[in-house]
């Protein structure tokens, strides 16, 4: 199956930055087959970039070419479209600025869109057979650690993953970079702040008083993405293949009893300062 064919989900909201007299009519646009091939397009232009080094040294000394901009002009996205899904009708440059009033405006919905299909646990968050066995199964701390693999495992066979590391590096200086990649880490904690919330209250549990779920949600996000990061830049590491041994799960399972509330009013200073407190002489 071609990357034209593969069904990658909704666009709207993810893409929603196109031109339009109403929200109504921007949907509309945004749901169109001539607007999916143009993410596509861009999709696989940015699996190219980020396949081979950004910056290409050439034969002459001190040369190099910054393969960045270049890659997802509007120009190479309409040329990508017409090679590999051969339109009915050809894709043009004008394809997209009837679309997009500006050029950075589409790098914002398909870096947004590319971050959002990257983002491996924002699927698994949404997977109902994942939540159901989370709040239904006998062995619990199994069933996290279970869950934990799952995430760890679609982490490292992202295939977009670069892309993170070059959003997370370059954020700070370009504001539609930074825009996507807090809409793309805002809505997997949202999401999975909803997952812990509908478990706990399965199971009847709850967090500390001094905790939220979105902060809950924000730790654990932050443990994924450093172990993450981690194995992308050292694949080699043992970062743990099973249920019972990979890093994420033992993080995460050696985390959530310190999270959840004693019924004892406590909150988790209290909890460190008792175990530690030296016996009065």
């Amino acid at each position: 199956m071609s990357d034209c064919d593969k069904e990658f989900g909704a666009l709207w909201p993810i893409v929603h930055r196109v031109i339009g007299k109403n929200e109504e009519a921007r949907r509309r646009k945004v749901e169109s087959e001539t607007t999916r091939l143009c993410i596509v397009g861009g999709l696989h232009q940015l699996e190219r970039m980020f396949s081979e080094p950004l910056v290409q040294v050439g034969d002459a000394p001190g040369s190099s070419v910054c393969r960045v901009g270049n890659m997802v002009s509007y120009e190479r996205v309409a040329e990508a479209v017409n090679r590999r899904c051969k339109p009915e009708k050809e894709v043009t440059p004008r394809t997209f600025t009837v679309r997009w009033s500006r050029h950075r405006d589409f790098l914002a919905d398909l870096l947004s869109f590319a971050l959002y299909r990257a983002h491996w646990s924002l699927h698994i968050a949404r997977d109902e057979r994942v939540v159901e066995h989370l709040k239904t199964a006998r062995n619990f701390a199994a069933a996290i650690r279970r869950t934990a693999l799952l995430v760890q495992q679609a982490a490292f066979n992202s295939d977009l993953h670069r892309l993170y590391l070059y959003a997370a590096v370059y954020a700070d200086a370009d504001p539609v970079i930074k825009e996507a990649l807090q809409s793309a880490y805002r809505l997997a904690e949202s999401e999975w702040a909803r997952l812990y919330k509908e478990v706990l209250a399965a199971r009847g549990q709850r967090l500390r008083t001094d905790l939220s779920f979105a902060q809950f949600a924000r730790m654990l996000n932050c443990v994924d993405l450093g172990i993450a990061g981690r194995a992308w830049g050292d694949p080699d590491a043992d970062f743990g293949d099973t249920v019972k041994e990979s890093t994420l799960g033992e993080i995460v399972s050696r985390l959530i009893p310190g999270c959840i509330d004693m019924g004892d009013g406590s909150d988790i200073d209290s909890l460190i300062n008792d175990a530690f407190r030296h016996d009065e002489e």
